[in-house]
């Protein structure tokens, strides 16, 4: 059967092979064990159970409830009405450091207590089947004890993190219990910091291949889900939202209703490059104290434009070649924007000169935010429109990642041949023969001005004379 546990009951199906003509029908099955043995009963009446045709049959469900056997002195639970049990739920009530070293020193005479429970138990027992044509058909058995866990090993793994961003793990937990539990999630950081749990547990060591920080306050829980059965706040003076819209390091306390299973959100925030672990502490009246390790792992994101790194003073050369009046279609380059981290970057705010997607005769096309899986590329393609006034034209090209704004250098060249020549062909602009006119005419007037002025002051001092 099943491992099981106090109030956390196992089943299997018994089975029968019959190569009879004859059907049967099961009189009776009886368990042959120690008195100290496993608690075993029996559930009929489903559909075909109860006989035995040919072929395979489905004789019974068997049912393995410790529980029948060890109570009041269990392992696993805190039954209501006991000073154990009040002292946990005030414990909840006054959250701290002292209250969660508490529970572990529970939980260690807990786990002494199962051990000792398991030794004593004969796990091995044999069914006694009769039926109204065969009589005492023996069938051996096994029913092994457990440690019951709310969380699965290895799922409190989080994904590889871009440093500055954030990344979420939704953590599923299973109330596997036949009896309502109350639980609580903590996260294990200062102030609630805890030594290590024992293995069975989840107090394995942190990141046990690769140096890991245990002390940065990069996790947190967001919330919980229920996917299936119920989970309330027990106290009904908590208002607490069920989604995803909390920041914190203690969910409220919930009662779990049998079976019940959810998810409990977290967050994770890493501030540098490396690794980091840390534990949520289940806190609950069946186990009392359950880890599970948070691992994650963060990383800078990393990107190239055109084989130059975010900094570089290599330009990136457009060089105009002939002369064109398209301010549509004038010259251009193909950018490849190359994604060489770890981890997904976000490129957004492209700016020349700090004006936009357009500036100084440069535009960029297409200009919006850019999402890059690793190791993959897009094209952004730069387009100069040159004037023919200039050989050599500059601006800088900025943009932001998750690491901060970044700068590139566009430079446009003209060759002093293509230049000149460009610059006689250049299209004059329209208004250049009004403005023109209008220069001859100021310069005129200020000409007869000055000539104005000359004649009046000769003619003073030859009156002077």
């Amino acid at each position: 059967m099943p491992p099981s546990a106090p109030y956390a009951d196992s089943r299997a199906v018994l089975e029968a092979q019959s190569t009879m003509e004859v059907d049967m029908v099961v009189l009776g099955v009886s368990v042959q064990t120690r008195s100290d043995g496993p608690a075993i009963s029996f559930e009929w009446g489903t559909e075909n159970t109860g006989r035995v045709l040919r072929g395979l049959s489905r004789v019974s469900l068997i049912r393995h409830s410790p529980h029948r056997r060890c109570e009041p002195n269990c392992y696993c639970g805190l039954p209501d009405g006991t000073e154990e049990a009040a002292g946990w739920l005030r414990r909840s009530e006054t959250l701290d450091a002292a209250a969660l070293l508490e529970d572990l020193a529970l939980l260690n005479a807990r786990l002494a207590l199962f051990d000792w429970q398991r030794a004593m138990v004969d796990t091995n027992f044999t069914l006694i089947v009769q039926t109204d044509e065969m009589r005492q058909m023996e069938v051996a058995g096994t029913a092994p004890l457990a440690w019951p866990r709310f969380a699965a090993e290895g799922a409190g793994r989080l994904p590889l993190s871009a440093v500055g961003s954030e990344s979420y793990l939704r953590l599923p937990i299973r109330n596997n219990a036949h009896v309502p539990v109350l639980l609580q999630a903590i996260i294990g950081v200062e102030p609630y910091a805890l030594p290590d749990l024992p293995d069975r547990a989840g107090g394995a060591p942190h990141c046990a291949a690769e140096r890991c920080d245990t002390t940065a306050d990069v996790f947190r829980l967001t919330g919980w889900r229920v996917l299936s059965g119920s989970a309330e706040p027990w106290n009904a003076t908590d208002n607490v939202p069920h989604t995803d819209n909390l920041t914190t390091l203690v969910l409220p306390l919930l009662l779990l209703a049998p079976h019940t299973e959810l998810e409990i959100g977290v967050k994770f925030t890493p501030k540098y490059s490396g690794s980091f672990a840390s534990h949520i502490y289940l806190r609950n009246n069946l186990t009392i104290l359950e880890s599970v390790q948070l691992t994650g792992e963060g990383a800078y994101p990393n990107f190239e434009l055109s084989g130059r790194r975010p900094g570089s003073n290599s330009p990136l050369v457009i060089e105009v070649t002939k002369c064109t009046w398209d301010t549509e279609t004038t010259m251009s380059r193909r950018l490849m924007v190359r994604n060489t981290g770890r981890v997904e970057v976000q490129l957004s705010n492209w700016s020349v000169a700090g004006a936009g997607c357009e500036a100084r005769g440069f535009s960029l096309r297409p200009c919006g935010t850019k999402y890059l899986k690793p190791n993959k590329t897009q094209a952004l393609h730069v387009h100069f429109t040159p004037d023919f006034t200039l050989a050599r034209v500059s601006a800088p090209l900025t943009v932001r990642s998750e690491r901060g704004a970044t700068e590139f250098v566009l430079l446009a060249t003209v060759p002093a041949k293509v230049l000149a020549g460009c610059a006689a062909e250049a299209p004059r602009p329209p208004y250049e023969s009004a403005l023109r006119f209008y220069g001859i005419c100021i310069a005129f007037v200020a000409l007869m001005i000055v000539l104005s002025t000359a004649s009046l002051d000769a003619e003073n001092l030859m009156k002077r004379a």
